[in-house]
């Protein structure tokens, strides 16, 4: 059963990845795990991270909130941190809103990815 939710839940996400860069998943660009990518516009100083933010959705109501794990962010972070540039703007594009809301996980957030 986990095996098609998460199917079925990633072919949302690489959806929702294809529409926000017009273009099939085999050019988002790095992909730093699993349905988790990152764009760099090197030209613009800009990198675009897409972290799957569903990975504990599922069929029952209570998993029906964003998440990112530890690897995820860990990921993201080391490659920003030896991608051997520094963007003047890095941009993390999420799925799903994180529980809690935006607000109240902002400082988590911030916390939890330093």
């Amino acid at each position: 059963m986990r095996q098609r939710i998460d199917k079925t839940k990633f072919r949302y996400f690489d959806e929702c990845c294809t529409t926000l860069w017009d273009m099939p998943s085999a050019e988002f660009g790095h992909q730093i795990h699993d349905h988790a990518y990152v764009r760099d516009y090197a030209e613009l100083g800009l990198s675009v991270a897409v972290l799957n933010s569903c990975e504990i959705e599922s069929h029952r109501t209570d998993d029906h909130k964003g998440r990112i794990g530890d690897a995820q962010a860990r990921a993201l972070m080391d490659y920003w941190r030896s991608s051997g540039q520094a963007p003047a703007l890095r941009v993390l594009a999420l799925h799903h809103t994180p529980v809690p809301s935006p607000g109240s996980a902002l400082a988590e957030w911030v916390a939890y990815i330093q």
